[in-house]
């Protein structure tokens, strides 16, 4: 599979680096697709229960990260905004494709932006970390003041 194509604002235009594409092997994308993916589930769980613990009924919660989810993925997969290209590495919904963002077609239809696979995979981890963390405190919160 063709992998690593990085792409560059040339002229007002969003054009391929020359050489920045190259082979790899099947076993290597399927397992570099199922390690992101593991650490994308483990965020958005975390996400999840960060929404749990901050509204109190599930209705709620589950309605408003459907919702939330749903307006963020518009955002970047549908209508990318350029003023907001700065941002889209640093949202985790944005390291859902794995094989967009190894294709490097994600970063082309986000108009060259940064987006990685290491840089997904911390940016996973730090989102992962930072909801677990805030659902800890918010919980322990509430369970101490009842």
């Amino acid at each position: 599979m063709l992998v690593g194509t990085k792409y560059a604002m040339v002229n007002e235009e969003v054009g391929a680096v020359i050489g920045s594409t190259y082979l790899i092997e099947a076993w290597k994308v399927i397992g570099i697709t199922f390690i992101v993916q593991i650490a994308f589930i483990i965020c958005s769980v975390a996400f999840a229960l960060l929404l749990s613990t901050i509204f109190k009924t599930t209705v709620t919660s589950l309605g408003i990260g459907t919702i939330a989810v749903a307006i963020i993925s518009l955002l970047i997969f549908f209508m990318p905004f350029p003023f907001l290209k700065a941002i889209y590495p640093l949202i985790f919904i944005s390291y859902s494709s794995t094989l967009e963002i190894l294709t490097g077609a994600l970063n082309r239809n986000l108009g060259g932006s940064n987006i990685s696979i290491s840089l997904g995979l911390i940016v996973l981890a730090i989102w992962a970390v930072s909801c677990f963390i805030a659902s800890y405190k918010i919980f322990t919160k509430e369970d101490v003041l009842t």
